[in-house]
């Protein structure tokens, strides 16, 4: 927790960071964003949950060759979906390649 000195020596700095330059904090959340990759969302990771539970399910059947198949096929699927994102996700120029 920051003391009551830090915070306003914080805010300073933020603010003073603003006033040099205003596109500073789009540039950063660009960044941020990209940095931060592909976020899997609530669906899919219920359906990676449902895959999974299902292929324990396969396993204690005795059906390993279905649930290592079910576990294959859900892993290649979702290495598409990664693969995919990476190459059409930000076709953009990097701020940082920018003449300032």
């Amino acid at each position: 927790m920051l003391s009551d000195h830090e915070l306003k020596t914080l805010r300073e700095l933020e603010r003073r960071l603003l006033d040099d330059d205003p596109e500073f904090p789009r540039r950063f959340d660009t960044r941020a964003r990209r940095m931060r990759g592909p976020q899997l969302r609530l669906p899919a990771a219920i359906a990676i949950a449902v895959v999974m539970v299902l292929a324990a399910v396969l396993l204690v059947a005795g059906a390993a060759g279905a649930a290592l198949g079910l576990v294959t096929v859900t892993g290649l699927l979702w290495l598409a979906w990664r693969w995919c994102y990476a190459t059409t996700s930000d076709n953009t120029p990097r701020d940082d390649n920018l003449a300032t």
